[in-house]
């Protein structure tokens, strides 16, 4: 019984992901400070950070790394913070969340609600109008119940 009772707990053990080497991918694309890019671009840093821990281990390392792929508006805004040495570039969580405010002011969940009740599928495919409807939806907070249900 003692046997059978090890040979579960073992069963049960959570899983160990194994360690990987640095993942090899091609940097994000520039950010200039454009709005609509601002999402996207973070996504694709956030990809690289956890698909390369070993090389971003550091906040440090996380914001030089994002302040190394700012381009024009963006890279004009995060001149004078990094030159100074302000406390913002120093912690990661509060430049991304800096950042957001300042180039991604829009509330999605917001935007992407209106959006919502807007949205007609017109001319375009099926597959193009639920592309966008599914995308509108991830940005929501919404009950699958809340989506089906008509106004």
């Amino acid at each position: 019984m003692e046997g059978l009772s090890e040979s579960l707990m073992h069963e049960l053990a959570p899983c160990k992901l194994p360690e990987t080497s640095q993942v090899h991918m091609t940097a994000p694309m520039r950010f200039d400070g454009t709005p609509s890019e601002c999402r996207e671009f973070l996504v694709h840093v956030d990809i690289h950070f956890k698909l390369n821990p070993q090389i971003f281990i550091t906040d440090i390392a996380k914001v030089g790394f994002i302040i190394n792929n700012l381009s024009g508006r963006a890279l004009t805004w995060v001149n004078p913070l990094w030159e100074a040495e302000k406390p913002i570039v120093l912690d990661y969580k509060d430049f991304i969340a800096e950042l957001k405010r300042t180039f991604n002011p829009t509330r999605k969940a917001k935007v992407a609600g209106k959006s919502l009740f807007r949205i007609r599928q017109g001319n375009r495919t099926v597959f193009d109008y639920a592309i966008e409807f599914k995308t509108l939806v991830s940005d929501v907070n919404w009950t699958n119940e809340t989506l089906i249900t008509p106004p």
